[in-house]
Formats: structure tokens, sequence, C-alpha cells
């Protein structure tokens, strides 16, 4: 089988663009080629992009340049005529994507539908392009796959259409570093003085309800059992980011937050290690894997009790309502307290990280691909 993957989205950058469906796109070639010796594999890329040098020793995958002056409108269009002409049984599109001209069989991932479920959370250029894009896709491709049974619902509900589940897994598998002298020299060194700190990682942006994890903290603030407590905030700025540091200045608590802006990839793990939780209060998502990353490198977990985050996270996290600031409170303060039991919490969200793996998604996006081709 010949298959042409539509990897537009895929970026050598280390900032906000390195998202997570470009981090799919790269974890996911990098297991599925390996894995399938007798089919063949053609990569279009856009032209800024370079290949990692590990792609060179996989002698079934190609890469392929789109051409630059066309950009977006080249795998919108050409990708399809592209794949015939490489004669690919299918044009596999790894972001919700389908070229509006259809000249070969497409098959396309879907990450989630939460621009037409809640398009107050986008710009309206922005989320009129995606409503556009996405519903294109869950209507014109051949075969769908969904990231989480939670996105596969949302597909079925808003298309009658049914989407193959393959789950991602985290980034960060084997990067587990020890909360020790070295990882909290790290974090001091990212400005974190605080002797304990929750931690959030994501972007600022509506959909992140970091407002509403500030509120939460408001709660615990005020409490004087908690005063070696502070939260840092990980992440670009993003859209109608000003309510955030809005909030943090009304409440008081410019002092007790310590904005950290972009992360590097690098300093992550000792982020994790060392905070007392990882909270992810986010009103919705695909799949949610700041939530697996978190749990696979050693933090306890506190997210929200909808979309597909009881999925990914399992008996592992603790959910909470993330609309309800006491709720959100409320179960900080009960990872806060867990004194000695921490450890076993830690060791529960490792578990259920080590549940889901690359090979994996792998595994299952081949033999759904093979099965339509």
């Amino acid at each position: 089988m010949r298959i042409a993957i539509d990897a537009y989205h895929l970026t050598n950058a280390r900032d906000y663009r390195q998202d997570g469906t470009a981090r799919y796109g790269r974890c996911l070639i990098e297991a599925m080629v390996p894995l399938a010796p007798d089919d063949e594999f053609v990569i279009f890329h856009r032209s800024e992009f370079e290949p990692p040098p590990e792609w060179a020793g996989m002698p079934n995958l190609r890469t392929v340049k789109a051409e630059t002056r066309r950009g977006l409108t080249w795998f919108s269009l050409f990708s399809t005529i592209a794949a015939k002409r490489e004669g690919a049984d299918l044009l596999f599109n790894i972001n919700t994507a389908c070229p509006i001209w259809k000249r070969t069989a497409q098959a396309a991932m879907v990450h989630d539908l939460i621009p037409l479920l809640y398009p107050e959370w986008f710009e309206s250029g922005a989320a009129q392009r995606l409503r556009f894009l996405i519903g294109h896709a869950c209507k014109r491709a051949d075969l769908l796959l969904a990231n989480s049974e939670a996105t596969a619902a949302d597909v079925k509900r808003l298309y009658r259409r049914e989407a193959v589940v393959t789950p991602l897994a985290s980034w960060s598998e084997g990067r587990v570093v020890s909360r020790d002298d070295a990882a909290w020299n790290r974090v001091r060194g990212l400005g974190v003085t605080w002797p304990r700190y929750l931690f959030n990682l994501g972007g600022i942006n509506p959909r992140k309800n970091v407002e509403g994890l500030i509120r939460a903290f408001s709660v615990i603030a005020r409490k004087p059992e908690w005063a070696d407590v502070g939260l840092v905030v990980g992440g670009a700025k993003g859209w109608k980011d000003a309510p955030v540091f809005r909030a943090a200045e009304e409440l008081g608590l410019t002092d007790r937050i310590t904005f950290l802006g972009f992360v590097d990839d690098a300093d992550v793990p000792s982020l994790m290690a060392c905070c007392e939780a990882f909270a992810y209060p986010s009103l919705y998502e695909g799949f949610g894997l700041p939530v697996l990353e978190a749990m696979s490198l050693g933090a306890p977990v506190v997210t929200s009790n909808v979309s597909s985050l009881p999925e990914v996270g399992g008996d592992a996290a603790i959910l909470c309502d993330p609309r309800s600031p006491e709720a959100l409170a409320a179960a900080l303060e009960r990872v806060l307290n867990l004194g000695d039991q921490r450890q076993s919490v830690v060791e529960a969200g490792l578990r259920r990280a080590a549940e889901f793996s690359w090979r994996a998604t792998a595994e299952k996006t081949l033999a759904a691909l093979r099965r339509f081709a």
C-alpha cells in the first residue's frame, strides 16, 4: 500500500506553533513508518519544514515539498492531484482537512469539532475558516479517524458518520525526572520562587479556562495554611487573554502568580516533577494531551469532568466541574492535602499514561487505513 500524508501543519518551530496536532503528526509518522516496511509513505510538507534526520533512515518514506508560492492553497487544492500522481492508494490528512478537489481516496484525522460547537472561543475569521475545513473533511473524507471516543461521538452527532478511534499518546515518554535539587534549580532558574506551586500549561485563551483557575486559586490563597503555595502558568498568550491578567489584578494575586510565557520542552519535565499538581481545567478538549503528558512526567493531575478529559485521565486524575471555582478549589486542596499519599497518586498517573503509546496509535491507524484500502 502506498499512503500519501498531508503534513501541512508540521513545523520545526520550538514555540506555540508546535501544538498538539503538530506533535501528533511527527509522533505518528515516526511510529507508523517502521511498523509497515512493505508499505510506502509519501509525506507532503511545507517548503520551510526540514524533515528530521531520523526520517532519512526510513527507506519506505519519501518527502515532497509543496510549492512555496502556493502555500496552503497547494494543500487545499493540489495535494490530492499530487497523491494520484504519486500512485498513492489514499491521501491521509492528519489535521482534519481535505482538499477541495478529490482525485484519490481520502482519510482524515478529526482532532476536535470545537470550532463548530463553540465558535465564540475563536476569532470570527478563524472560526469561519475552521468550521469550513473541518465540516468539509467530515462530509467528504471516505474514512474518518478520531482521537477519542468523545470526538467520535461529536462526529456522529453532528455528521451522522462513524469515526475509527485512534487515541494519542504522550510526547514525554521516557522523560521523567526526579524531584531533586537539579529539577528545583531548573525551576528556580525560570523565575519560580514558591516552595510549593500549582502548575498550568497549555496556552492562555478562553477555552483553557485559566481565568477560572485563577478564581479557584483565589479561594486557596485566602487560607493561611496555603500561604506558601503559588500558581505558575506556562504558555503563550492567546486570543482574549486580557480577562486572565485582569482577574489576577482584581483578586490581588499578582504576587502569587508567575506567568512564564512560552515554556521550552526541555523545562517541562522539571516543572511537572516539582509541582504539587498539574491543574488543567479546560472547558473542552478533543483529546487533552497535556493531561496525559503531565501524568507521564510524574505530576498529580486535577482536570475537568467534561469532553474527553475523563476518558484520558481515568481513575488517575482528580476530576471536577471546570465552571465552578469552588469545585476546582476543592479538588486542588485535595491534592495539596495528599502528604505522604502523593507518591501513590503519581504512580497511578504513570500507570495510566503507560496505557497509551504511539506504537498503539500507529497500529490502530494502520489497521484502519488497510481495512479501508
